[in-house]
């Protein structure tokens, strides 16, 4: 019985040091997320990691983030929840109820962070300008601008999993699961944002200004996450699935 004991612990100690391994070369998606906004009533973070947002003008959050087209509709994150990011990935399902065309410079902005003394030190956006005959989006990091694919799947007006991501000198973006273009060169400088500067839903230029109704994101956002690195393609594909089958 003693060697059947033997035996036994033997191969128990085996067992743990095998999923230890196994965790350490296959991090939990979970293990890096920054923040998570689920709005099942609030804007409060899921992640565990008090990034609470706070929802302002006529925002609401019953079961998704909604933003109607006009100017005072957003939700404020804590500027720390991107500050300092290298490495990004934000994600989240979005959906479009109005398409800004006109006039001067028309847009649906998603994400928007600004510093005092610098407009736009990240603003991410989809954009359809009509005088330019061109649907695409567009990134800018610290007043840089970057387009990163055409595209118009959100002229569909149906809900679609979007991602944007950054690694190193290389952004992507991912549209249901399926990468759009091969990446673009970008800036790898950290993100850097002041306080009351991080928007969701309205484009920031400077902290505590106004905001123009036509760059509105005038739509719907939910399961908005944010991660310290670039996810992978087998993670984005897992949180495609997940996220459509409650949809």
């Amino acid at each position: 019985m003693k060697y059947f004991t033997k035996a036994l612990f033997l191969s128990l100690i085996a067992l743990f040091f095998l999923i230890k391994c196994s965790e350490n070369s296959n991090p939990n998606i979970d293990d890096r997320l920054v923040a998570e906004y689920l709005f099942d009533g609030d804007a409060s973070d899921n992640s565990g990691n008090n990034y609470d947002g706070t929802l302002l003008g006529g925002a609401t959050a019953n079961g998704f983030l909604q933003i109607n087209d006009n100017n005072s509709d957003r939700l404020s994150l804590p500027y720390k929840v991107m500050d300092s990011l290298r490495d990004f990935s934000f994600s989240a399902w979005l959906k479009v109820d109005v398409i800004h065309t006109t006039p001067i410079h028309p847009a649906q902005t998603w994400i928007s962070g600004a510093r005092v003394g610098e407009d736009n030190a990240i603003l991410i956006m989809y954009r359809d300008f009509q005088s330019w005959d061109k649907i695409w989006w567009e990134i800018k990091l610290n007043e840089t601008t970057y387009d990163l694919a055409i595209d118009s799947t959100l002229h569909d007006m149906e809900w679609h999993y979007v991602v944007v991501l950054r690694e190193g000198e290389i952004a992507r973006l991912y549209i249901d699961g399926e990468q759009l273009g091969i990446g673009i060169s970008i800036s790898d400088a950290l993100l850097a944002l002041s306080e009351g500067g991080l928007v969701i839903g309205q484009e920031i230029d400077l902290p505590g200004e106004n905001f123009d109704p036509t760059q509105s994101w005038a739509g719907k956002i939910d399961e908005f996450r944010i991660h310290n690195y670039a996810l992978e393609q087998e993670e984005i594909d897992s949180l495609y699935s997940v996220g459509h089958d409650t949809l």
